[in-house]
């Protein structure tokens, strides 16, 4: 199966990604009112981030069925198949598990124990509080992973050998994106309310793992090509492939 380097990448995906965060801030400047009618329960800003974790649960298992490339772990099915279950999941949580469209009450049991009286878990006492904790450190550890890769030729010469797909640098943009929409946005724009600000984020960071859904085989690749300047005294082990793979005549990792 070919494969593309992790760091290849064109200038589109950031530019698409940082131009939405642009006019995601000036709407939360100019219209806060219109934004927080769109950032509503299953209005358009949950129903779009519920398809990118839709389309990634997609991708994420056809990817898993797709012929392992060259050195790559066996355990990188399985990995695969693991996210799409979790996109799923992400789905669910995301529209209550279509308690709203489908107009079912919440049972009995979750009714003192979630916090908005929901048919869903990242809303239950205890949990809630945290769940943005979690997602701002998911996408630090997504977004090291991609960087170390980058960087550092043993981290991702054994990231491959074990399978483990990496996060491909054109999807980073939406991710750092969602990390600024999270931490940052309601405090220096003036939105209507402060959820607002976390359910853009949770867009973002869906659009994130789509893009990485979407990429298939990424591979480790000179460092060279990533980085064509590096600092002194990292040139020499710039110049290693970070995949380390021999021909396809030679034995295989």
């Amino acid at each position: 199966m070919p494969t593309r380097p992790l760091t290849d990448t064109s200038p589109w995906p950031p530019l698409a990604a940082f131009l939405a965060a642009a006019v995601a801030i000036a709407w939360s400047h100019a219209g806060a009112s219109s934004l927080h009618d769109w950032c509503r329960e299953d209005g358009p800003i949950e129903a779009a981030t519920a398809l990118a974790f839709f389309g990634a649960a997609l991708l994420f298992a056809r990817r898993s069925f797709d012929p392992l490339p060259d050195g790559c772990g066996r355990a990188r099915r399985l990995l695969l198949r693991g996210g799409a279950l979790l996109m799923v999941l992400f789905v669910g949580e995301e529209i209550s598990w279509g308690q709203r469209l489908f107009g079912f009450a919440t049972p009995a049991p979750l009714l003192e124990l979630n916090e908005q009286r929901e048919l869903n878990l990242h809303n239950l006492q205890g949990l809630q509080q945290l769940k943005y904790s979690l997602l701002v450190g998911t996408l630090a550890l997504l977004m090291a992973a991609s960087a170390l890769a980058c960087l550092f030729p043993s981290f991702a010469r054994a990231a491959w050998r074990a399978g483990v797909p990496l996060v491909p640098l054109a999807a980073t943009p939406w991710l750092i994106v969602a990390l600024m929409q999270v931490r940052h946005l309601a405090d220096h724009t003036p939105l209507v309310h402060r959820n607002d600000a976390q359910e853009l984020g949770e867009l973002f960071f869906a659009m994130g793992l789509l893009a990485f859904a979407s990429h298939r085989a990424y591979a480790p690749v000179p460092l060279r090509a990533a980085v064509p300047s590096p600092p002194r005294g990292f040139a020499a082990r710039g110049s290693v492939e970070l995949g380390g793979a021999p021909p396809r005549s030679a034995t295989r990792w």
